[in-house]
């Protein structure tokens, strides 16, 4: 994991994941909503692919960690990077 020092690591809090998207733009985390991506003069398109994005933030976040970690090895499991690239991709 990337070090973060103690002063920073108060200002980076945020609900663990996993999160998931639902039909209608809600992101939740443990059957709980934390955000809402919908609103007046979004479309529902894009409402649901801002979900989508937002709630693979966590993955996507674990899948940079790890290559970060990798970097100085000569082999890395590219798949958690497959899986955060399809959960934000997904349709």
């Amino acid at each position: 994991m990337v070090p973060i020092n103690a002063e920073d690591q108060m200002f980076h809090t945020y609900t663990k994941g996993p999160w998931t998207c639902s039909p209608d733009a809600s992101i939740f985390s443990n059957m709980q909503k934390i955000a809402e991506c919908s609103g007046p003069g979004i479309e529902d398109k894009s409402s649901l692919a801002n979900a989508r994005l937002i709630s693979a933030a966590p993955d996507l976040l674990e899948a940079l960690q790890g290559v970060y970690e990798s970097l100085g090895g000569e082999c890395f499991d590219w798949s958690a990077v497959r899986a955060a690239i399809a959960k934000a991709t997904s349709n």
